[in-house]
C-alpha cells in the first residue's frame, strides 16, 4: 500500500474517533443511536482501510447487497450543518458504506496518478462526474442531487480501485468469487420468503414475487441475472467441466435460477435469455444442452400460470398493464424533458419529478428507461455522455476480449488450483453487457447501484488483464 494513502486512511479514522468521543459526551444516544453507530461503522472501515484496502474492497462488495436491508434506519445531516438551505440530506446504511468507497477512490487517485493515465474511459468518467457534480447547482431538489451524485461515482470509484489494485488473473478472480458469495444473503432471504409467504405485491396485482433483500423484485431479478451470468461465465471458462467436479457450482447455480424465476423480473429473464443466446453462438456445444432443456422449460411455463400471465401480460392493451405505466411515465418525463432540454432538471431527481408531474396519484414514478431518465435528470448533454460511457465499456471490453491469448492459466485461489481460460470469461462479461441492454430500455439499469458496482469492478480488473498481456507482448520483442 501507498504509505501516503495509509497516512490519510489513519487520519480519517483519528478524525472519526474524535467525532465519536463529541457525539457520546454531546448527544443524546437513546434517540440519536444511529449517528454514533454510523461514526463506529465508518472508523472501523477506514482502521480495515489502512491495514488492506483490497480486503476492504472484496469485504464491501461482499455486504452490499445486504445492507440494503436496513436502509430504513436514516440520519439526517442538515441538522449538524450550518446552512439550512439543503432540505434534508438522509443518510442510510448503503450511503454510509458508498462515501467510504468515494474517499477511498480519492485518495488512490491522487497517490496513483501515473497508473490512473492508463485507464481506459478515463476522459468520459471523468466529463461525465464533473457534468453530474455541476448540475446539483442548477436542479431544485440540491439534497436529492448530492445524493443522487454520490450513488452515481461509486461504480465508477469500484472501477479505478479495481483498476489499480486488482491487476492479475488471481485478483479478477478475488473480485468474481465475492461478487458470487454476495448473493447468499439475499437468496436465503428470499427462501424465507417463501417459507412465511411473505412476498411482495404490486398495489394492482395479486401476484407474489421476491425480493431478497431489496427493495423491488426488479432490482433483485436483474441482480440475480448479474450473478447467474457470472457462474455461467466462469463454469464455461473452466477447463475441468465435469458436473462432479462442480458440483456446488451446479447446485448454487440451480438454486438461484428458482429464486431468480419467482421474482418475475420479466426483462431480466429476457437479459438473460439474451446472454445465453449469445453465449450459445460463441460455445456451439451448448446446442445440444439447449436442445434437451427446451422440453423442461416449455413444459414449466404451460404448467406455472403465473409466468404464463406475465408473459402473456406483454401483449396486453391494458389500462392497467405495465406496457400502460410505462408509456404514461415515459409521456410525462418527455414533458418534463422539454422544459430544460440541455441541461436537465439535476442527477437524481427524475422520481421527485415525475411524482409532481404526473396527473394521477399512485404507482410507480421510477422512469423504467436509462435514455429519458438522463434526458431529464442531465439533459441532452446527459444522454450524450451516457452512450458515450456505456458503449465505450462495450468497445474496450470487445478489445480486451480480443487481446487476451487464447488459453488455460493454472491460477492457485482458495487453496485450490483452477485452470481457466480468462479469455472465455471475458467473453462472457461482454455478453452481459449486451444483454444489459433490455434493461436499459425498459428498467433503467444505471440506477441499480449493486448490478452497476459488481460490472464496473469486474470491468477495472479485467481492463489490466489487456495491459499486462500488451506489456508481455512488448517484452518479448
Amino acid at each position: 500500500m501507498n504509505p501516503i494513502a495509509k497516512i490519510f486512511y489513519i487520519v480519517i479514522s483519528s478524525s472519526l474517533g474524535i467525532l465519536l468521543l463529541f457525539c457520546l459526551v454531546n448527544f443524546d444516544i437513546t434517540n440519536n443511536w444511529f449517528l454514533p453507530l454510523s461514526l463506529i461503522i465508518l472508523m472501523l472501515l477506514f482502521i480495515m482501510a489502512a491495514l488492506n484496502t483490497n480486503w476492504l474492497f472484496l469485504f464491501l462488495i461482499l455486504i452490499f447487497p445486504t445492507a440494503y436491508k436496513f436502509n430504513y434506519y436514516k440520519i439526517d445531516l442538515t441538522q449538524y450543518l450550518f446552512s439550512k438551505n439543503y432540505g434534508s440530506i438522509l443518510i442510510n446504511p448503503i450511503a454510509l458504506l458508498y462515501l467510504v468507497i468515494i474517499t477511498i477512490g480519492l485518495i488512490i487517485i491522487l497517490t496513483n496518478w501515473q497508473k490512473i493515465k492508463q485507464l481506459p474511459l478515463r476522459y468520459i468518467i471523468l466529463l461525465f462526474t464533473s457534468y453530474v457534480i455541476l448540475s446539483i447547482f442548477w436542479s431544485d431538489y440540491k439534497s436529492i442531487s448530492i445524493i443522487g451524485a454520490i450513488y452515481f461515482c461509486v461504480p465508477f470509484m469500484m472501477y479505478v480501485i479495481s483498476f489499480v489494485n486488482f491487476s492479475g488473473t488471481k485478483n479478477l478472480m478475488k473480485i468474481i468469487f465475492f461478487s458470487v458469495i454476495s448473493s447468499v444473503i439475499p437468496v436465503v432471504s428470499a427462501i424465507y420468503q417463501i417459507i412465511t409467504n411473505n412476498y411482495f405485491f404490486e398495489q394492482d396485482s395479486s401476484l407474489g414475487r421476491l425480493t431478497g433483500t431489496f427493495a423491488h423484485p426488479n432490482s433483485f431479478g436483474l441482480y440475480l441475472f448479474v450473478i447467474l451470468s457470472l457462474i455461467f461465465s466462469y463454469y464455461l471458462a473452466k477447463k475441468n467441466r465435469k458436473i462432479e467436479k462442480n458440483i456446488l457450482i451446479a447446485i448454487y447455480f440451480l438454486i438461484i435460477t428458482i429464486i431468480f424465476i419467482l421474482t418475475y423480473s420479466r426483462v431480466s429473464w429476457v437479459s438473460f435469455s439474451i446472454f445465453i443466446i449469445l453465449f450459445t453462438f460463441f460455445e456451439n456445444k451448448l446446442l445440444l444442452l439447449w436442445g434437451s432443456l427446451l422440453p423442461i422449460i416449455t413444459f414449466i411455463i404451460l404448467m406455472s400460470e403465473n409466468i404464463r400471465n406475465r408473459i402473456v401480460e406483454l401483449a396486453s392493451l391494458s389500462i392497467y398493464s405495465s406496457w400502460a405505466s410505462r408509456k404514461n411515465i415515459w409521456d410525462v418525463i418527455w414533458k418534463e424533458f422539454m422544459k430544460k432540454p440541455l441541461t436537465g432538471h439535476g442527477i437524481g431527481i427524475s422520481e421527485t419529478v415525475i411524482e409532481n408531474s404526473k396527473p394521477w396519484r399512485g404507482g410507480s414514478s421510477l422512469p423504467h428507461n436509462d435514455i429519458l431518465l438522463h434526458a431529464l435528470e442531465l439533459g441532452i448533454t446527459g444522454i450524450i455522455l451516457f452512450f458515450a460511457y456505456t458503449f465505450g465499456a462495450i468497445f474496450y471490453t470487445f478489445k480486451t476480449y480480443v487481446n487476451i491469448t487464447n488459453k488455460y492459466q493454472k491460477v492457485k485461489f482458495l487453496g485450490r488450483e483452477v485452470e481457466i481460460n480468462i479469455k472465455i470469461f471475458c467473453f462472457g462479461v461482454a455478453m452481459i453487457l449486451l444483454a444489459t441492454i433490455p434493461s436499459i430500455i425498459f428498467e433503467s439499469a444505471s440506477q441499480k447501484i449493486i448490478t452497476q458496482i459488481i460490472i464496473w469492478s469486474i470491468l477495472g480488473a479485467m481492463f489490466t488483464q489487456k495491459n499486462t498481456v500488451s506489456q508481455n507482448r512488448i517484452n518479448t520483442r
